[in-house]
Formats: structure tokens, C-alpha cells, sequence
């Protein structure tokens, strides 16, 4: 489902251990360059949310984006965390 390698891996979990919340919020967005995704520590649970657990790990993203998951790869490219589904590159148009 999430690819994380383990660069990624440990950076999402200091940052988590950071912010003392115990998720991480999974959010996707589309617009005119296609999908993108955001990272960032999240508290609560709220009603619509689907948990995935990858390692350690606890992802909390909306039910209805969940077939953007499958294939979902997060690295760390240059000291910055990238997520991206290349099975879902180029689908934005303006």
C-alpha cells in the first residue's frame, strides 16, 4: 500500500516525537499539476478518517482518498520528505 523508505521512515517519526501527537495526517490534494500529498502531525481521529499503520508509523487520511494509498512512495529527497503515487502523475489540467 505506502512505500516508506528508511530515511523517510525516520525522519516522519522525529518529527512526530516532536509535535508528542500520535499521528500523521496523509492529505491529498488535486489541482492544475495533478495530485500532490502533505505530511503533518495530527491529534485526533476525527469520523471519516482511515488509519493505516506502516512500520511504527500511524497514517490518518480520509476514506475517500484512500485508492490514492495504493503505490503512495515517501522518500527523502534532499533533506525534504517527498510523497508521490506514479500511478497518479500528470492528472491536473487548468
Amino acid at each position: 500500500m505506502i512505500q516508506i523508505s528508511e530515511e523517510a521512515s525516520v525522519q516522519l517519526h522525529g518529527e512526530r516525537q516532536r509535535s508528542g501527537l500520535p499521528y500523521l495526517r496523509l492529505g491529498v490534494a488535486r489541482g492544475c499539476r495533478g495530485i500532490t500529498f502533505s505530511l503533518s502531525p495530527e491529534g485526533e481521529r476525527r469520523a471519516d478518517d482511515l488509519s493505516v499503520e506502516v512500520g511504527a508509523l500511524k497514517f490518518l487520511v480520509e476514506e475517500r482518498e484512500r485508492p490514492f494509498l495504493d503505490g503512495l512512495v515517501v522518500e527523502l529527497y534532499e533533506g525534504e520528505l517527498l510523497a508521490f503515487n506514479p500511478d497518479y502523475g500528470g492528472l491536473g489540467a487548468c
